[in-house]
């Protein structure tokens, strides 16, 4: 089910200024003129339904680690993405550049010292191939309908990922 996000309501929180690109991407810039993409994509690996890749692209590749701006925009994606509670939300961190490590450990910082993280799971996974670690994440709001069912099915899916490797 394709959803429809509102720049509109995004920028009543988020502080910098995100532009539409379409019904699940939107842009923006940072203070030092980074140029990032966000969005959802659907994905339909772990389940037919309900659950969504999350991937953020930096498309000027201009470092913008501590910029709590950044993080703060970021959030206010997710807090309108998760007012449908029953999402789920994943991702896997880019590994072509060898930094998916930092993409992970980072986005894990944003996660813990968010204030309202105890609405939402984190469940995390690593996968270890051919002497290179790929990292993936579920987050989930902890009312969603089908909690239960996703972390099933997200550990299914890292199981058999893991086994085809």
């Amino acid at each position: 089910m394709k959803i429809i996000l509102s720049a509109a309501k995004i920028n009543k929180t988020a502080p910098y200024k995100v532009s539409f690109q379409s019904d699940t991407s939107f842009e923006f810039h940072t203070d030092n003129g980074c140029q990032l993409q966000i969005g959802f994509t659907e994905d339909f690996m772990i389940s037919e339904i309900g659950v969504y890749q999350f991937y953020i692209q930096n498309k000027t590749k201009t470092p913008s680690l501590k910029d709590v701006k950044l993080k703060e925009t970021i959030i206010a994606v997710f807090e309108h993405f998760f007012e449908e509670k029953n999402r789920v939300a994943v991702y896997i961190c880019d590994s072509m550049d060898g930094k998916q490590h930092i993409r992970n450990r980072l986005f894990q910082m944003w996660f813990n010292s968010y204030l309202h993280k105890e609405k939402y799971t984190l469940q995390t996974a690593t996968i270890d191939f051919d002497g290179i670690s790929y990292y993936s994440a579920m987050l989930i709001h902890k009312d969603n309908a089908d909690y239960d069912v996703y972390l099933q099915l997200y550990q299914r899916f890292i199981e058999q990922l893991t086994e085809k490797l």
